[in-house]
C-alpha cells in the first residue's frame, strides 16, 4: 500500500473540529489526493463538529459572565453571595441591562434579602432606583421574581421608611420617576395595585 500524505496544517485544523473519528480516514483520503470530491454527508458532519464547538464555547463564556460580583448582581443567587459581591462604599453601583437596573438595591429584592436592602440604603443607595425601568417601586409592585405579596410587602415598607414616592426621580435609564415612566409606557403591567398606591403621596 502506497504512502499517504501527511494532511497540511489546514487540513488538520478542519479534523480537529469535532466530527466523529470514524469519518477521518475518509476526510484524509480525499483532503490527500489531488483531486478532492467531498461527500456531502462528510461534509455535513464537519459542519455540526464546528457548531457545536463554538456552542460549548459561548455556553463557557455565559457561566463565566453569570458568575456573582460587583459587575454581575444577576449571578448572585443568595444572599451570602450578594453580601459578598457589594462594595457599600459605592452602594448604587449595577448595570441597566435588557429593561432592569440591577444594581445591588435590586439584587437584594430579587434574592430576598431585606437586611441588605436596608444598609444600601444606610450607605446612600438612591432608594427609588433600580429594577424594570429602573424603579424599585415598579419592582415592588410587581410578582416577579416571588408571586409572594407579602415578601413585596416587606420591600415596600423599606423604601417607604426611606421617604420616596412615585415621583422620586430614579437613576436609570432616563431619571425618570416612576410616576412619568408609567405614563409615558402604558404598556407596563401593575400587578399589586394595592402596593403602588402605598408611593401615591
Amino acid at each position: 500500500m502506497p504512502n499517504q500524505a501527511r494532511p497540511g496544517l489546514a487540513q488538520r485544523r478542519l479534523l480537529r473540529c469535532g466530527f466523529a473519528s470514524t469519518t477521518k480516514p475518509r476526510v484524509l483520503a480525499a483532503l490527500g489526493s489531488k483531486s478532492i470530491d467531498f461527500n456531502w454527508s462528510i461534509i455535513m458532519t464537519l459542519w455540526r463538529g464546528c457548531l457545536l464547538s463554538l456552542a460549548l464555547t459561548l455556553y463557557c463564556q455565559t457561566i463565566q459572565a453569570s458568575e456573582c460580583s460587583a459587575q454581575d448582581f444577576q449571578g448572585c443567587k443568595t444572599c451570602d453571595e450578594l453580601e459578598n459581591a457589594i462594595d457599600y462604599r459605592q452602594p448604587d453601583a449595577g448595570d441597566y441591562y435588557r429593561g432592569a437596573q440591577w444594581n445591588g438595591l435590586f439584587a437584594s429584592y430579587v434574592n430576598n434579602c431585606p437586611l441588605i436592602a436596608g444598609r444600601l440604603i444606610h450607605e446612600g443607595a438612591n432608594p427609588a432606583s433600580g429594577g424594570p425601568e429602573g424603579s424599585m417601586i415598579l419592582a415592588v409592585a410587581s410578582k416577579w421574581p416571588h408571586d409572594d405579596e407579602e415578601i413585596n410587602t416587606v420591600f415596600a415598607a423599606i423604601l417607604l421608611a426611606s421617604g420616596i414616592d412615585e415621583k422620586t426621580k430614579v437613576d436609570a435609564p432616563q431619571n425618570y420617576s416612576t410616576k412619568k415612566t408609567l405614563k409615558k409606557n402604558s404598556w407596563i403591567e401593575v400587578d399589586y395595585d394595592s402596593i403602588l398606591n402605598l408611593f401615591d403621596r
